[in-house]
């Protein structure tokens, strides 16, 4: 099977199709999960990826392949199950153990020698800029074994996880390093990925022996790309969440008229006043002031208000009703400076995290005062400061829709496993 159908996307609800070629890696198919089969009765697929022999030269492509999973079971059951069988596998191979071992040996000694770990890619769905950090900015150790509490019941266990300054007591994780060995897609993972709001690295060591997994390895692995492996073949990704990519997002200052760009949170009532205080608790930690960081709740209470609101909604969808019809949330900050921006990153990654683990519809200006002029497109554009011969050209900057709730995920899940139409 060549294509695919995402199940949610920026296009809406089973409104995109995506070809196999077109992810490339697992980690790709991971964040647009759930996949599923085109044809009703749209069940989940599976990506499956491409194998090369020795050479470089390609003797299976990159398909999916339909996923016979236990219908009729509670999707949390079947993701905690996944989750515990991950951790066996695991803990009971010598590879994924050295592995895990050189890599946190070649980070311990970045940190001593205050070495960075910088990281590039371009997303082509989201934005024709790239995104750009660093793993270890503000580092201070590195940790195995890192266990992270999900809004799905269970906890994930991070293979090493990179931690920074404590915000309020509490620590920061800057990063994360997974590694991984071919297995068939696991949806865990793909839920697991909807709620980190740092950037995870994923080391593949698939089909290889302990003698190659060396400390010079090591320190190739954590940066390689296609054009650093002499077969062209990358084996190390970095997954990042659509809502940490306002960070992340190198855009020419040519295209920005301000340092400050904004986020609207639609969610329930209840959930809207608890990330209020956390926002304003955030900002207090990090010593920002009221005017570097506006918080503010808008309520409909008027017709100006309400235009105003559906002029808000109107950027995260036409469903924005769905979650709250009434109000929103703005949060109006400074985009951090650059790489080297530790408290812009620990403010934005915090925010990130806690919008991933509420039930939000997350909206985005990369600037203020953008016109939404095209409701029905899901990226913004802008026009390039220089022009030839009077002709202006237009860029893809940056999704107008960064997340959406995580009960809309566990449905579509759980219909799938029950053997539901999604549709329905």
């Amino acid at each position: 099977m060549d294509q695919a159908l995402v199940a949610l996307s920026r296009q809406g609800r089973m409104k995109e199709t995506v070809r196999a070629r077109d992810l490339g890696s697992r980690v790709n198919a991971r964040k647009r999960w759930p996949l599923l089969d085109p044809d009703p009765p749209h069940g989940l697929v599976t990506f499956v990826t491409a194998v090369f022999d020795e050479h470089g030269n390609l003797k299976r492509r990159s398909h999916f392949r339909k996923l016979r999973g236990p219908a009729g079971r509670a999707i949390a059951d079947v993701v905690a199950e996944q989750a515990a069988a991950r951790e066996r596998t695991a803990t009971e191979s010598p590879e994924h153990a050295l592995a895990k071992r050189l890599l946190k040996a070649e980070l311990d000694l970045r940190i001593l020698r205050d070495d960075p770990l910088p990281w590039s890619f371009k997303d082509s769905d989201a934005s024709d800029f790239a995104l750009k950090g660093n793993l270890l900015l503000g580092a201070t150790k590195v940790v195995a074994e890192h266990r992270i509490e999900t809004p799905f019941g269970f906890e994930f266990r991070l293979d090493l996880a990179v931690l920074g300054p404590p915000i309020n007591n509490k620590p920061w994780i800057a990063g994360g390093i997974e590694v991984e060995r071919t297995h068939e897609f696991d949806g865990y993972k793909a839920l697991i990925g909807r709620s980190l709001g740092f950037p995870l690295i994923t080391v593949d060591i698939s089909k290889m022996t302990l003698g190659e997994l060396t400390p010079a390895w090591a320190r190739s692995a954590l940066s390689a790309t296609t054009k650093s492996d002499p077969k062209g073949l990358r084996k190390t990704y970095v997954f990042l969440h659509d809502l940490a990519y306002p960070q992340y997002l190198v855009i020419p200052n040519g295209f920005l008229h301000e340092a400050r760009h904004k986020y609207i949170v639609f969610a329930p009532d209840s959930t809207l006043v608890k990330l209020e205080r956390l926002f304003r608790q955030l900002r207090d930690d990090l010593r920002y002031t009221s005017a570097d960081i506006v918080i503010q709740k808008h309520n409909a209470k008027s017709d100006t208000a309400r235009t105003a609101l559906k002029n808000a909604g109107a950027i995260v969808g036409s469903d924005w009703s769905e979650v709250n019809g009434d109000r929103c949330l703005f949060v109006t900050a400074p985009r951090p400076a650059d790489i080297t921006d530790l408290r812009g990153h620990q403010f934005h990654a915090t925010l990130a995290k806690l919008l991933l683990r509420k039930d939000c519809l997350v909206g985005y200006q990369y600037e203020l005062g953008l016109h939404n002029t095209d409701p029905e497109e899901n990226l913004w554009r802008g026009y390039s400061p220089n022009s030839h011969h009077g002709i202006h050209c237009v860029f893809r900057v940056a999704p107008k829709r960064l997340a959406e709730p995580l009960s809309r995920y566990m449905e579509f899940a759980s219909k799938l496993m029950g053997g539901a139409s999604p549709s329905t």
